[in-house]
């Protein structure tokens, strides 16, 4: 009888763990989604604090655009969409294929530093200060995941002025890095669809041959 319940024990963690193994690639979008949503929560905290503004900021225009930043609802997004990015993808947006000559290591750098500064160039459109005022309420964390092997940009739209973006860059030693940042431009809060969004990313970042999915939003 005992013999007979080990097995029947053995045979029920054997089925968890295949379980658990053809689930991979759906739990790390949901841990994905999951962190975003998590650093978008922080970086509104960041901004909805007067003393937070105070302590980064002396400038009263910056300190303002802060405010309206935090003045915004973050709690529920409307639309979510994860953006795979490829290394061919990265590579085409330099003219002349000077990228090919430049070491593999460096390549990794090239692309984990394009990716990060995604949000930059598009709040760049909008002036110096608003440049200034979202990079003061940025963030970012690391953890470990197996699975993520692209760098990979979620982007979160709200109802208000900001939507955010954050990226997913996997390093050594299966270390990701995340960063993220608030970002406003008036086309992206428009955007509906995969095709909308991949007119988008080849507008403003000249991103084209990227793997574009809409997020099912966790309620």
């Amino acid at each position: 009888m005992k013999k007979y319940f080990t097995i029947i024990t053995l045979a029920v963690m054997m089925f968890i763990l295949l379980c658990g193994c053809s689930a991979k690639g759906e739990n790390t979008d949901d841990l994905l989604y999951k962190k975003g949503l998590e650093l978008v929560h922080r970086m509104d905290m960041m901004a909805e604090s007067e003393e937070y503004i105070k302590l980064v900021s002396a400038s009263t225009e910056i300190r303002e655009i802060i405010s309206g930043i935090g003045e915004d609802n973050y709690s529920q997004p409307n639309g979510v969409y994860k953006i795979t990015i490829p290394k061919e993808a990265i590579e085409s947006v330099f003219v002349g294929g000077e990228i090919t000559e430049i070491p593999v290591e460096l390549k990794t750098e090239i692309d984990k530093r394009f990716i990060t500064a995604i949000p930059s160039r598009i709040n760049a459109l909008n002036g110096s200060m608003v440049l200034a005022a979202t990079s003061i309420v940025t963030s970012g964390d690391s953890f470990i995941n197996e699975e993520l092997t692209n760098n990979t940009l979620y982007i979160y739209l709200f109802d208000g002025k900001y939507s955010a973006m954050v990226s997913f860059f996997p390093g050594n030693e299966n270390i990701v890095g995340a960063s993220a940042c608030f970002v406003i431009n008036d086309f992206l809060n428009q955007v509906s669809s995969d095709s909308e969004m991949s007119e988008w990313l080849t507008k403003y970042l000249s991103l084209a041959d990227c793997e574009i999915e809409k997020v099912e939003i966790a309620k």
